[in-house]
């Protein structure tokens, strides 16, 4: 998904509606604007696992496939 994407998808809701992320063990956490940043990642890194997303962020030293946005937990 892009950023395009994600706009017009949230535009379908209430502009005053909360916006929420998974908390680590359950729950659900806020976003914050310190917690919206762009990370260079690697695609596709986690294709044998099931409980870890496909994608991860890259080492400093690592040439990334692409720059993404990331919205992390605040817990």
């Amino acid at each position: 998904m892009n950023i395009a994407e994600l706009i017009e998808l949230l535009q379908r809701h209430p502009p005053t509606m909360r916006v929420v992320v998974p908390g680590w063990q359950g729950g659900l956490c806020d976003i914050l604007e310190e917690n919206v940043e762009q990370s260079p990642i690697k695609l596709d890194q986690n294709k044998d696992t099931f409980y870890c997303g496909p994608h991860e962020t890259t080492d400093s030293d690592e040439s990334p496939d692409e720059v993404a946005v990331v919205i992390w937990r605040t817990d």
